[in-house]
């Protein structure tokens, strides 16, 4: 058995979230998919709201510029980042006639290219759900890193029915041979044990949505 060597223990993983964001993907989320998160708009609204949330906010990813629209006129300084060039291109399109104070950055989240605690508040958003487990840890560390106050993820709760009936399907197209699922779920207790080292404290989970999947972890610098 070969040697791991230092290049390939930092080189990232080869994942589908990693490299599925082309331009036809980016031109659905603007025109389609977006439309279906209007729960977890509200539900993030609220978690702003209650943590007076004023910025500077990090969006990463930040694909087409969804959380950005929805900040439109806040006040808030918005930054987003994306490893893929389309969607930033389509967030610059969507977000370059609004009254949003906006930097958009290409950034990959495994290695962030900011410096250590630069934004009050970091969003990421319908991500972690994409990663296997060793790329989730390594990214919620450099997410932690760059965060000052406040660290936003969501995450795919594994005992939602939402959830529990996906995985039944990825099973079921497998046994017929079709593509595995690509999707990963982990549980709060999982994520503070990630955070804890990191000065973070879970403070607040918000559900999506009765047995809905996607659920918001709130973490705070303690």
């Amino acid at each position: 058995m070969g040697t791991v060597t230092d290049k390939q223990r930092h080189e990232p993983e080869s994942y589908t979230g990693r490299v599925k964001y082309t331009d036809s993907m980016a031109e659905h989320y603007l025109k389609k998919s977006e439309g279906r998160r209007g729960r977890e708009n509200a539900t993030l609204i609220q978690i702003l709201d209650r943590f007076e949330v004023r910025g500077p906010l990090l969006d990463a990813p930040c694909g087409v510029g969804r959380v950005g629209a929805l900040l439109d006129g806040s006040g808030i300084r918005y930054f987003g980042a994306d490893f893929s060039v389309p969607m930033l291109l389509k967030a610059r399109e969507r977000l370059g006639q609004r009254d949003l104070s906006h930097k958009l950055l290409r950034c990959d989240l495994e290695h962030a290219s900011f410096g250590s605690r630069v934004f009050d508040t970091t969003l990421s958003l319908r991500f972690l759900h994409h990663l296997p487990t060793q790329t989730r840890s390594r990214v919620l560390r450099e997410l932690a890193r760059i965060t000052d106050r406040l660290l936003i993820v969501t995450f795919f709760h594994p005992f939602a029915l939402h959830y529990l009936e996906r995985s039944f399907l990825g099973i079921a197209r497998k046994m017929v041979g079709g593509e595995p699922s690509n999707r990963y779920s982990n549980t709060t207790g999982w994520l503070a044990k990630q955070m804890n080292p990191e000065g973070l404290k879970l403070v607040a989970v918000y559900g999506t949505g009765f047995l809905r999947e996607t659920r918001y972890a709130v973490f705070e610098r303690i």
